[in-house]
């Protein structure tokens, strides 16, 4: 979701506004938001990997690896509570 964009609401109001209009509780949120970022960690790290063994020329897939770990340390920072 695009939050950091002028007048789209901020992830944190986003979440409230869903948990009121829907009434559910968001508590388990952090987990399913940590379980995403790692599973999409994953499947760019074995794009990558497979680029690298089947000698892709596609430079873009070089950016995978760095991303994948991105991803992972981003992951880190949400099970640390640093984004909500």
């Amino acid at each position: 979701m695009p939050t950091a964009r002028h007048g789209f609401p901020t992830r944190e109001a986003a979440a409230a506004l869903y948990a009121k209009v829907s009434g559910r509780d968001l508590q388990g949120l952090k987990f399913f938001r940590m379980l995403a970022t790692l599973r999409l960690a994953v499947v760019f790290e074995q794009l990558y990997r497979r680029s690298e063994t089947a000698g892709t020329d596609d430079p873009g897939f070089a950016e995978l690896d760095d991303l994948a770990r991105g991803l992972l340390r981003f992951g880190m920072d949400v099970a640390n509570g640093r984004h909500v």
